[in-house]
């Protein structure tokens, strides 16, 4: 399978599994998994002898993960790139949205604001759950479009993030 969160690609093989485990290969890195608990959308895994809480959410084909306060909506690779090509967005549009129905906590830019690749620029609480907004690149903040304490419906833009121009 190949999955795309924003410009990086992830190819993931199944290698061999039985009723509680599995062996994966993550971009050439082999990952032993066992499923430890399910509660719902909570699952705790063991992955290669480290304990992680996984929050995971299908919709559609999207699949949202949410681990250690970060969450990641991964997009099949096929799909997204057919998007790509009809829509002329290339990945990251900057458009930084909120993945759930959630209110937003922090907002931890102004416009103006240079922002770089992973910079945590927002930060949302839904059922519990902390996610934060990342730049998915270099850029200048052009927007803010909400503020602490606001409740913001899924997909709305929180933050609209510009590259930076070159200065000649």
């Amino acid at each position: 399978m190949r999955w795309r969160w924003q410009q990086h690609l992830f190819e993931v093989d199944l290698l061999e599994h039985d009723q509680d485990a599995l062996t994966a290969r993550v971009n050439g890195q082999e990952v032993r998994v066992r499923v430890l608990a399910v509660d719902g959308h909570a699952v705790v895994l063991d992955v290669d002898g480290r304990r992680v809480r996984v929050y995971l959410y299908r919709e559609g084909r999207d699949l949202w993960l949410a681990v250690d306060g970060r969450t990641w909506r991964l997009t099949p690779a096929a799909r997204r790139e057919a998007q790509a090509a009809s829509t002329g967005a290339a990945g990251g549009d900057g458009r930084l949205r909120a993945p759930v129905p959630a209110q937003v906590r922090e907002i931890r830019v102004q416009p103006g604001d240079r922002v770089q690749p992973g910079q945590v620029v927002a930060v949302l609480e839904a059922m519990k759950m902390e996610f934060r907004l990342q730049a998915p690149f270099a850029g200048v903040v052009h927007a803010v479009a909400a503020q602490p304490g606001q409740v913001v419906e899924r997909d709305q833009v929180v933050v609209e993030i510009r590259p930076e121009t070159p200065q000649a």
